[in-house]
């Protein structure tokens, strides 16, 4: 997949895959980004939890610093703070097998997402799943 470059004007610096701290603090200082993008993550590629929340289908208006706040708030009602948790990524071609309803329409557009979260410590075990398209 390839990496998402974003350039500002001023610096005529590329950034490859800046974090959202990165583009808000950008921001502030005046820079802005003239050139950038990224791709939905390759279908069934795994490992894409953080984007999955943060890059819904129908975006957030918000800053990029609001959106990383709000997932960390997300992470801070899911995850408990002080004890590691055991995050997977169940997302296969299997998935369409299981519920073709539900999963289905996710492998024409945004993705198809099933994660489950453990915190064998406290005995809970999380389950979260996502699918969309347009």
């Amino acid at each position: 997949m390839p990496t998402p470059l974003r350039e500002t004007p001023s610096s005529r610096r590329k950034l490859i895959d800046p974090s959202y701290e990165q583009l808000e603090s950008l921001r502030r200082a005046g820079e802005y980004i003239t050139t950038g993008g990224h791709d939905i993550p390759e279908l069934w590629a795994g490992g894409q939890f953080a984007y999955a929340f943060s890059d819904p289908p129908y975006g957030l208006w918000a800053t990029p610093g609001e959106v990383q706040a709000i997932f960390r708030e997300i992470l801070g009602l899911i995850l408990p703070r002080d004890r590691q948790v055991d995050i997977r990524d169940w997302g296969s071609p299997g998935l369409l097998d299981v519920c073709p309803a539900y999963f289905q329409p996710g492998t024409e557009w945004w993705g198809v997402f099933l994660f489950s979260l453990h915190d064998t410590q406290a005995g809970n075990l999380t389950v979260i799943a996502g699918a969309s398209t347009d």
